[in-house]
């Protein structure tokens, strides 16, 4: 079993390798659309996340 401490350092480079952020769903003509939105500069930024980048399952 790894020490806690290993675990820990495996953790945070995971998040550090994840986008800064959030996903958002919005419905836009009746179809689910997904965005990745984050703040800069005290500006809300979003990239539209394209259906092949994505699985919902």
């Amino acid at each position: 079993m790894p020490k806690v401490s290993e675990r820990m350092k495996e953790i945070e480079e995971e998040l550090a390798r994840l986008p800064i952020g959030y996903i958002s769903k919005k419905r836009i003509g009746g179809k689910d659309r997904f965005y990745l939105q984050w703040t800069e500069n005290g500006k809300l930024k979003s990239r539209y996340i394209k259906a092949d980048e994505y699985d919902i399952g």
